[in-house]
């Protein structure tokens, strides 16, 4: 930012979310590891969950699945949309052989599966939020299966967000979030 300014800038405009804490942002490298981490620690299905558009985090995720030989799922118009479009233009990468669709679930034991699924605020209308609720066609949530919210709740959406973390730790998940990680 200071080298900018001695170029002659004279105001940068920009949001960021938890900007009211103190500290530092953990690094993309600690969120990789911590992912990691909750994966060996996961008996059952794993689902992630972030920002819809944040595909490098998604990136990092899918990296994190392959190296367990995980099989990869994406859950949720949001996810689905932003994922196709990222893979085209080549900001996605990964073999086209690790992807499942979500017809083909039931093929696969849940150590297997490896879920992307849209929902990240607690919106009542997502992936997540009927999987939590035990609506969706073909993911239901078991006793081994632990879900990885990656994106902190927008203000506003905390309630939203909290209730989420309730409804899915009802139905049998443990979720991790970087409230109590």
């Amino acid at each position: 930012i200071a080298q900018a300014g001695e170029k002659g800038i004279l105001c940068l405009l920009s949001d960021s979310l938890g900007s009211e804490r103190s500290g530092y942002t953990l690094s993309e490298r600690v969120i990789s590891n911590t992912i990691e981490d909750e994966l060996r620690n996961c008996g059952g299905k794993f689902l992630f969950t972030t920002q819809s558009s944040n595909i490098s985090r998604i990136q990092q995720a899918i990296d994190v699945a392959i190296k367990h030989h995980r099989k990869i799922v994406f859950i949720g118009r949001s996810v689905d949309q932003n994922t196709q479009a990222a893979r085209k233009l080549g900001y996605l990468n990964f073999p086209q052989e690790a992807l499942v669709y979500d017809k083909q679930l039931l093929r696969y034991s849940d150590n297997q599966l490896f879920i992307v699924v849209a929902g990240s605020q607690g919106q009542t209308d997502s992936g997540l939020f009927r999987i939590a609720r035990g609506e969706h066609k073909f993911v239901k949530i078991r006793e081994n299966d632990v879900v990885v919210l990656s994106a902190d709740p927008i203000p506003g959406n905390e309630n939203a967000f909290h209730a989420l973390v309730y409804t899915l730790n009802q139905a049998g998940a443990r979720v991790s979030y970087s409230e109590i990680i």
